[in-house]
């Protein structure tokens, strides 16, 4: 038998059989609609769920109206964790950079200063060895028997010297 949805036993609020054990009991509807209990009052449920209390609802009802809020809410924390790794990323490249410019220019003035004492020409060896190393030699000075040297990386620099102990 069809329960129609003008049956007036299936309305909220209306009072139906016990079926079941003494366990586990449970309340049915002539129109077989699943009776809930509510501070001993025992109604039809609405749409298969049970009614709660009525301070939960108020609660419950805040959140299930915002259908969608936490794919929102999801989008902005995955927004906030692209951007931070990203400037992780970009600030990592800088470290790095600044490492391969130090470690350039210091073999750099140690391969000038070698060939300053060997008497061969100091900055064409620092530029080369600053070229095997993927930096560009900016400025190549001699002191005395000291070269200093001046690399760059991408965009930092870095500046070395080196010379007869």
């Amino acid at each position: 038998m069809s329960c129609p949805a003008t049956d007036s036993s299936c309305r909220s609020g209306q009072r139906g059989q016990r079926r079941g054990s003494q366990r586990g009991q449970r309340l049915v509807s002539q129109c077989g609609r699943r009776l809930v209990s509510q501070r001993g009052q025992w109604l039809v449920s609405q749409r298969g769920r049970r009614r709660g209390l009525p301070g939960l609802g108020r609660i419950r009802g805040a959140v299930a109206n915002d259908a969608g809020h936490a794919t929102v809410v999801t989008a902005g924390v995955i927004a906030a964790l692209s951007s931070v790794v990203l400037g992780l990323l970009g600030t990592g490249a800088l470290v790095v950079a600044s490492h391969q410019a130090r470690n350039a220019a210091d073999l750099a003035a140690t391969a000038g200063a070698f060939a300053l004492y060997r008497e061969a020409k100091p900055c064409e060896v620092a530029a080369e060895v600053a070229r095997l190393n993927r930096a560009e030699l900016a400025d190549c000075q001699l002191e005395g028997m000291d070269v200093t040297v001046t690399v760059q990386v991408k965009s930092r620099a870095a500046t070395a010297r080196a010379g007869p102990l």
